[in-house]
């Protein structure tokens, strides 16, 4: 036997009368290997006679049986945000038996590449329904309009985004409704939530310059004011988040109304997170020093949830009418802490616990991706980090295994580098030390 350790003796002895059958077993340990060689000997006690044979089972080019193994693929993450004169180190701890892998630690050198990275995913998504429409292009053009703005000059992207945008703008042309809303497919019933998503986009692409018509935006404001409830004690909450939303479309197209979003400001205790941040949003267009912004702004804050991954909100109402997700929400308060206290310590935290909820190069969702997209954009333009001057080193097991000065031209780069599981220590720890030098 080869390739498995039998436990207990390999050679039995049977008595088996004339005429019949008996049946040996044995029981094995299969060992670290891709296939197992069996060879079995029967012979008479007295040595007159003897044969022997392989597995009928095994495969035909050497009849040895392939061992397939009882594993599945597992990926482990983390990821994290380096100021600057930072050291930190990550461990991978390895089990003692590994069939193979690979460790792969990307290094971004600004938020622009992780916002590239959710744009992409954008862009491909493959399904289009009004929401995912405008969730394809809306982050893209306020991506691409901060990047310029920043100095970062990129034809390829602009290339894409104009042709997305312009595919995007044609297609809510002709899906728009006769009341002027959209529904969530082309030709459905008009629907305040994919409207006021619309609206929002169309007013920045107009802001943008592109060649949106005001009779458009403004047919959609009209049917989102024909949606209005009056809010109250007895009405539900999802209603009342809903109402958040439309008063923030509204103010960010260019026509808010002021006495609806002063009078839901009074049950501003009921909405959730997201809706709260959309409220202070709409409050900030109308008239940035309103006393109101303080007031929502201390409230979000004081809901903050604080983790060793940073800073993130959690809804207590789910409400699935509206898209509601931790992670959306998070992101919608992330953009609006940046325009009503842009320097406020919690940042920073949030935005290292939107990093750690990608997986892969985008998040779970195209609301997800698109409010993230757009919120580290605006934290990308407040902070300027789109200027790096640093140097980094990358350090595995005491080996340096990468270092580079970044430099601007670099700001939306990734750095990808893979290391082979069988090159490093298995059954313990593998430190990885990611070093950061002074510098913007």
């Amino acid at each position: 036997a080869d390739g498995v350790t039998v436990e207990g003796a390999a050679q039995q002895q049977l008595n088996i009368p004339a005429d019949s059958a008996a049946r040996a077993d044995w029981r094995v340990r299969v060992n670290d290997v891709d296939g197992v060689d069996l060879t079995f000997t029967a012979r008479e006690v007295n040595g007159a006679y003897t044969d022997a044979a392989r597995p009928v089972v095994g495969r035909e080019s050497d009849q040895m049986i392939p061992v397939y193994r009882y594993i599945v693929p597992e990926t482990v993450g983390t990821s994290g945000v380096l100021r600057a004169g930072e050291t930190r180190t990550e461990v991978i701890a390895l089990p003692d038996e590994i069939a193979g892998g690979e460790l792969t630690v990307q290094i971004q050198p600004s938020l622009a590449a992780v916002t590239l990275d959710g744009l992409t995913y954008l862009r491909n998504f493959e399904h289009q329904c009004i929401e995912q429409t405008v969730s394809r292009f809306f982050p893209n053009m306020l991506t691409y309009a901060a990047l310029e703005r920043l100095g970062v000059e990129d034809a390829a992207l602009h290339s894409q985004l104009e042709r997305v945008v312009n595919e995007a703008l044609q297609q809510l042309v002709n899906w728009q409704n006769v009341d002027g809303g959209w529904g969530w497919f082309s030709g459905a019933e008009s629907s305040p939530l994919t409207t006021a998503y619309s609206l929002i986009a169309l007013s920045e692409a107009r802001a943008q310059g592109f060649p949106i018509a005001d009779a458009m935006i403004e047919r959609a404001q009209r049917y989102l004011r024909t949606t209005f409830i009056v809010p109250g004690i007895t009405v539900e909450t999802w209603h009342l988040n809903r109402q958040a939303f439309v008063l923030y479309a509204l103010a960010r197209s260019g026509s808010p109304d002021v006495a609806r979003t002063s009078n839901l400001y009074v049950f501003r205790a009921r909405l959730n997170l997201d809706a709260q941040a959309y409220l202070a949003m709409t409050l900030h267009l109308i008239r940035p020093a309103d006393p109101r912004i303080a007031v929502l702004r201390s409230d979000l804050v004081s809901a903050a949830v604080f983790s060793a991954t940073g800073a993130h909100w959690e809804e207590g109402y789910r409400d699935y009418w509206n898209w509601s997700s931790d992670t959306r929400t998070t992101a919608i308060i992330l953009a609006a802490m940046v325009q009503i206290d842009p320097e406020s310590d919690l940042l920073p935290n949030t935005v290292r616990w939107l990093i750690t909820q990608r997986q892969t190069s985008a998040w779970s969702s195209t609301q997800e991706t698109a409010w993230a997209v757009m919120a580290l954009t605006e934290w990308m333009v407040a902070t300027g980090e789109l200027q790096p001057d640093y140097d980094y080193r990358a350090i595995l097991n005491g080996t340096e295994i990468d270092a580079a000065t970044v430099t601007a031209a670099d700001a939306d780069e990734t750095f990808t580098l893979i290391v082979q599981v069988a090159d490093m220590i298995a059954g313990g720890s593998n430190p990885l030390t990611l070093a950061a030098s002074d510098g913007d």
